[in-house]
């Protein structure tokens, strides 16, 4: 599936034409969708692209902030974990990362 410039989604052999506000009001709930699932405790995998998880990071009781220099605590919280899938993994193996 993908997005083009002319607001089209395409999946495999079907086109579906959509204005680009319904586009963007598909991506939007899609989003929260994802972020609403993942707050749950659940980990969302997509075939083919990857996998989204929360893991838990620990507390540290030394971290600065490298503006100020200052110390501070940083709480243990969560965070979004992205493992890319094969098909994923190999669609962008041969990128030029110089463009």
């Amino acid at each position: 599936m993908f997005t083009s410039g002319s607001g089209e989604i395409r999946t495999d052999d079907v086109l579906l034409s959509l204005e680009e506000k319904h586009l963007n009001l598909l991506i939007k709930y899609f989003t929260e969708q994802i972020c609403e699932f993942l707050v749950a405790g659940n980990t969302l995998e997509l075939r083919n692209f990857g996998v989204f998880e929360l893991h838990l990071r620990k507390a540290k009781k030394k971290a600065r902030n490298p503006k100020t220099g200052k110390a501070v605590n940083v709480p243990q919280h969560s965070v979004v974990y992205f493992r890319a899938g094969k098909h994923l993994k190999e669609a962008v193996r041969n990128v030029d990362s110089s463009a």
